[in-house]
């Protein structure tokens, strides 16, 4: 099934796939991308055709033997292609998209190989797939069906479905716009920019997107002209702007409708550099301020040490406001990771956006809130980086203090570039306390206690030995692990189907009943989901509470090999973190390891496959290179 939809994706010979592209097209994981490719070119050596890739562009498909590849097509392919009604189901709504007319049953039966009755059980969801869309079905006996909706609906539903990978309308637009589309995508840049308008990299993508389709529709005459409303603002000026690069490109002469239609896409993808009230400014710059102040004393963090990062994050605020009271969001494309890689970050911010929303009357979606907590990282990681710079004075121990401890210590010097390094034999006792370091490196242990953090280390440090130390020393030297917070009286199957707030309840219970969590850990842990959900990439997720409220360091682990009821997305396996309130940065390096877990489709196969605690931390091991 997904080897199929790849092939699909490149049947195009003027469209390259980078492996991120069909991964996030298909909902999996680059390396699975890279694996399916792997075995459609083992098939592909005896059925004519390979999948090749083009350096800064991706991949892309090369038909060898034509007539064995039709074949194979025509074997594997072509009889699958709608074995998801999902896909038949927007196939389907593109077509009465893209026709202003009515259209039988009989043609829709014919133009896609099924039966009338199957088309006539498909219409149920078709039809709120439009009417989700600001379109609705209008049905006349001895005519059909058409769609009835404004020509800017049908364009906005056309670009998401197209966004989602929909090969009808991802074909027709492409071989309409063609090469020359990239002039179009270069003029837009030049004026967003003239125009002081500000975007993304996904909003700017849906911009292009809508344009292809702008240009699609007017040039087969999919839609008639309209009326027009505005035409007097910035974004219609840059439409009309716009329109001369696609006159002289296509030889087509934008209706002022189709000018309208665009200028309103744009305004709800871009922001303006628009300069509110000094008054209002320092209001909202106040109340950031009074948010961070209550911040500090719920997550025991000094923001105001910190001048740049609260200019930038009232800066963003200011402009946010402004676009929630337009109704305009951005969407962000990062979250998951932000939320994977920074969860004490997200959380913090989840709270400072409730605060705004009591405040400013505004509604926070969550793609909103992982561009706050990108601010909030980056103090973290400042705050991180500060960290190392407080060893000043550090001693290298070696077995004889010479050509190893030299070799230890020019590595060493990389990070520590405004230190005293010094490096000492293990006889050299009495050298080593007078020199009074701040942290110690050793390949072996010492005889002598001291007072100051040791790290053992490899004779022979190779880069992954770097990046641990560089990651202990940025985490103020907490060298605890997942295993380290594993127990088997937390650990369950689940082989019977179960809603996923009756599997947290109870995970969250046994949490607090066991006395790992102070009461109202339950609570907290709902109410982070309510905010946002926490299950990621391949079914794992990784539920913690709102506030952290952990009397004993433990992540609690639920297999799940039945179906979870109600989740949004498909669950493997839980892990459910409790952590004290003043290990933040442990909560960091487990989420670390488990974003390593859940983006290897084979290791999270692996491990829901578990049949025992034991068999569970076995198979843990080996998939990070243990035996």
């Amino acid at each position: 099934m997904r080897q199929r939809k790849i092939l699909e994706a490149l049947q195009d010979e003027k469209l390259f796939f980078s492996a991120n592209n069909l991964a996030t097209l298909l909902h999996v994981s680059s390396r699975t991308i890279i694996n399916d490719i792997k075995c459609l070119n083992y098939e592909g050596q005896r059925n004519g055709f390979s999948i090749l890739l083009k350096r800064g562009q991706g991949y892309y498909l090369k038909i060898n033997d034509k007539a064995l590849y039709q074949q194979y097509y025509n074997d594997n392919v072509k009889q699958d292609m709608y074995v998801d009604s999902k896909h038949r189901i927007e196939d389907i709504a593109v077509v009465l998209l893209l026709e202003n007319d009515y259209i039988t049953y009989e043609e829709l039966a014919d133009i896609f190989q099924i039966s009338k009755l199957t088309v006539k059980r498909d219409m149920t969801e078709v039809r709120k797939v439009l009417e989700e869309n600001c379109a609705a079905l209008d049905s006349k006996a001895h005519y059909g069906i058409r769609v009835i909706a404004r020509s800017f609906h049908r364009r906005v539903l056309l670009t998401k479905l197209y966004e989602r990978g929909n090969r009808l309308i991802l074909n027709r637009c492409n071989k309409t716009v063609g090469e020359e589309f990239q002039e179009v995508e270069k003029m837009l840049l030049k004026l967003l920019k003239e125009y002081g308008l500000a975007t993304n990299y996904t909003e700017l993508h849906l911009l292009d997107t809508f344009l292809k389709v702008l240009i699609c529709t007017h040039v087969r005459e999919l839609f008639e002209e309209e009326a027009w409303e505005h035409g007097d603002d910035l974004y219609y000026e840059i439409a009309l702007e716009l329109s001369s690069q696609i006159q002289n490109l296509y030889h087509i002469e934008l209706y002022p409708s189709e000018l309208d239609d665009f200028a309103v896409y744009l305004k709800q993808h871009t922001q303006g550099n628009q300069i509110k009230e000094k008054d209002q400014n320092d209001d909202i710059s106040s109340f950031v301020k009074k948010c961070l102040m209550q911040l500090h004393e719920e997550f025991d963090l000094d923001f105001f040490e910190d001048e740049q990062f609260i200019k930038n994050l009232t800066s963003h605020i200011i402009m946010l406001l402004d676009r929630l009271h337009q109704n305009i969001t951005f969407r962000n494309p990062l979250i998951d990771t932000i939320c994977v890689k920074y969860p004490v970050t997200v959380d913090i911010s989840i709270r400072f956006a409730k605060l705004l929303e009591d405040q400013y009357h505004v509604k926070m979606h969550q793609d909103e809130i992982g561009f706050i907590a990108t601010h909030f990282a980056v103090y973290m990681e400042r705050i991180s980086q500060k960290q190392i710079h407080l060893y000043k004075r550090i001693a290298v121990v070696c077995s004889s203090g010479g050509g190893s401890a030299f070799l230890i210590k020019l590595k060493l010097e990389t990070l520590f570039a405004d230190s005293i390094i010094q490096s000492f034999s293990l006889l050299e006792m009495e050298e080593l306390h007078n020199f009074k370091p701040d942290v110690i490196f050793t390949i072996s242990d010492l005889m002598d206690d001291v007072d100051v953090p040791v790290i053992k280390i490899n004779e022979l440090m190779d880069d992954d030995e770097m990046m641990r130390i560089h990651h202990l020393l940025r985490n103020e030297l907490t060298e605890n692990d997942l295993f380290s917070v594993l127990h088997k009286e937390a650990f369950r199957i689940v082989k019977e189907p179960i809603s996923y707030e009756t599997l947290l309840s109870e995970m969250a219970t046994q949490i607090e009943e066991e006395g790992y969590a102070e009461k109202g850990y339950c609570k907290y842990v709902l109410q982070r989901e309510q905010f946002m959900s926490t299950i990621y990439a391949n079914g794992v997720a990784i539920p913690h509470p709102i506030n952290m409220c952990g009397t004993k360091n433990l992540v609690s682990v639920a297999i799940v090999q039945s179906e979870a009821i109600d989740a949004i997305k498909p669950l493997n396996l839980v892990f459910m973190v409790s952590l004290r309130k003043e290990n933040l940065k442990l909560h960091e390096q487990i989420t670390m390891t488990l974003l390593d877990i859940m983006q290897d489709e084979k290791t999270v196969n692996e491990l829901v496959n578990s049949t025992s605690y034991e068999d569970f931390i076995r198979r843990l091991n080996i998939s990070k290179g243990g035996n």
